[in-house]
This record gives structure tokens, sequence and C-alpha cells, in this order.
């Protein structure tokens, strides 16, 4: 395989740079120790942590508690418009002169829709089995 000499001085010169140190994270002890150095007692960091507890077992109380009566599924209805034809070119008829004969075509009429909105869109809960 052949490796021109512009590359091979490249990989020469990244050999002869200085590799990056490696930072290391900060330790987890230093900092709890800084808290409760901090004017924070051990006992309101206690207290905390039974506070948190407490909302946990009561949450967990809670839900046993609950009881399942329905389920529902969110259904998106669309709009509902009164549709109205508007005309604005009545049929027409000619007499044209084409390769050596008289034809008669007919344009079709030109009609305008306007909607009027009579329900906008919306969400229906629809019950559904619960598995």
């Amino acid at each position: 395989m052949h490796v021109s000499k512009g590359l091979k001085r490249f990989a020469s010169d990244l050999r002869h740079q200085r590799q990056a140190k490696r930072v290391q994270g900060p330790n987890v002890a230093p900092r709890f120790a800084k808290i409760c150095g901090s004017g924070f007692s051990r006992y309101a960091l206690l207290i905390a942590a039974l506070l948190m507890a407490g909302t946990a077992a009561e949450a967990a109380e809670e839900k046993q508690r609950e009881r399942l009566i329905a389920c529902f599924k969110e259904v998106k209805v669309p709009a509902k418009y009164e549709v109205s034809k508007v005309l604005i070119e009545k049929p027409k008829r000619y007499y044209v002169r084409r390769n050596g004969r008289v034809e008669l075509v007919e344009y079709p009429a030109v009609y305008r829709e306007d909607k009027k909105l009579l329900e906008p869109a919306h969400v229906v809960m629809r019950e559904i089995v619960c598995n």
C-alpha cells in the first residue's frame, strides 16, 4: 500500500504533540462536608430526607385507594361546513368551424363554493375497553 510523504509527515507531527491531560470529575464527599460546614446542620438534612420519604409514602397510599372506573380515547371530530354553490358563468354552446365541418362545442358552467362553518373541530372522549 502506498502512503504519500505528506501523510507520513503529518502522522509524525501528531506523535510529537502533547497529549491532553485527563480531567478528574469532582468528588462527592467533599461537597457533602462543605454543605454541612456551611451552616446547614446534619439534622436539617436528615429532616429534609424524611419529609421527602413521607411524601412518597403518601403517594403510594393514594395509589392503593384509587379505583379504575372506565377508560377513554380522545377522538378528533373534524369541522362541519355547509357548502353552497354560486353560479359565476352559465354554460355556453358555440358553433365552431374545424376541419371542414361545423361542430357544436359546449363549455360547462363555472361555480364558486361558499363554505359556512356549522360546527368547529373538537375532541370527543369515546369509551374503550380497559385491558
